[in-house]
């Protein structure tokens, strides 16, 4: 049913979207793959959380750069815990058969905080201060494996940092934190 669910992913509905990405991720299919990895960028929070933990069940050595992309690009908490989570079940499963590039921005990836805000009622709901609650996701066991086969492969971690980076760490200090 592989032709049914890449129909359903292409839907308006979040839930059948969701429920197609359900199905593709018993697909051991490349187009499943590929699809699984484009639904990384869908509109809904729901649907990339979804495709983040599939492709972490799947384990395949090409989801990790549009997972680490999801990670530096998500303000979502759900969503970059469900994708912190996925990327370190893929490097404990296929570390020696990623690129090695990906694997240095794996081993580069900084620490993801940003602020949470709780459903509110009312006047009080408009004021940040009540309702704002920061968050941050630690990385340090994706950097940890990427490192650890980057070390194994007589490579280096070391990767040129962005000047974004450069900049967040030397407002935050040493780890970055980027609130959005």
């Amino acid at each position: 049913m592989l032709w049914w669910n890449l129909r359903r992913l292409r839907s308006s509905d979040v839930q059948t979207r969701r429920r197609a990405i359900k199905g593709l991720s018993r697909s051991r299919n490349p187009r499943a793959l590929a699809a699984l990895m484009a639904a990384l960028v869908d509109e809904s929070h729901l649907a990339r959380k979804e495709a983040a933990q599939a492709l972490g069940e799947i384990g395949d050595a090409q989801a990790v750069k549009p997972m680490i992309n999801l990670i530096e690009d998500s303000s979502h908490h759900a969503i970059v815990k469900a994708a912190v989570g996925a990327l370190e079940k893929v490097l404990v499963r296929v570390a020696a058969s990623v690129v090695s590039k990906d694997l240095q921005s794996a081993a580069a990836l900084s620490d993801v905080g940003g602020i949470y805000y709780e459903r509110g009622e009312g006047a009080a709901w408009f004021s940040e201060a009540r309702n704002a609650t920061p968050w941050t996701m630690d990385c340090s066991q994706v950097r940890r494996l990427a490192r650890q086969e980057l070390t194994r492969r007589g490579l280096s971690s070391d990767k040129p940092i962005s000047l974004a980076t450069q900049k967040d760490r030397k407002v935050y200090g040493r780890t970055s934190i980027r609130s959005r």
